[in-house]
């Protein structure tokens, strides 16, 4: 799966001086799975890729997406999945998400980090989201027995 991942409040607080926690082992995780990760932000190319190198998780994303490449004008455009074949989206703006499922994308949200203590099982729900399917429940699915 192709999963568009915000920046700002996503994965570091507004300054993009602290990186939420747990974040990097979740999308480790998400690569190990087979999942393709890219970066879509509305932050400017420049300050993206000056903060993703101070975490020192630029190898994580396959591509990075900048305000330059989608709303030049930050006139707050939505991040259509469609136009880079992504199947879902992980960001803190319900208006992201939302979009994500109006068009049959899956969306999911997460609480926006200001750099303060998060609940310990914060990012619970994204990683149930986007879990692999278990060969026993593959297995039911192609089960040709009534039920």
């Amino acid at each position: 799966m192709k999963i568009a991942v915000d920046m700002d409040n996503t994965l570091f607080d507004d300054f993009g001086q602290r990186m939420r926690p747990g974040i990097r082992e979740l999308l480790m995780d998400f690569k190990e799975d087979g999942h393709e990760l890219v970066l879509w932000t509305s932050s400017t190319r420049e300050r993206a890729t000056r903060i993703l190198a101070e975490h020192r998780v630029v190898g994580l994303f396959t591509a990075c997406l900048y305000r330059e490449d989608y709303d030049p004008a930050n006139t707050g455009a939505p991040k259509d999945l469609r136009a880079i074949g992504a199947d879902a989206i992980i960001d803190d703006d319900p208006k992201h998400v939302d979009f994500a499922t109006a068009t049959g994308k899956v969306g999911v949200l997460v609480t926006s980090y200001r750099g303060t203590a998060l609940k310990p099982d914060d990012l619970a729900h994204v990683r149930l989201a986007f879990r692999p399917a278990k060969a026993s429940w593959l297995r039911w699915l192609h089960d040709d027995r009534p039920r």
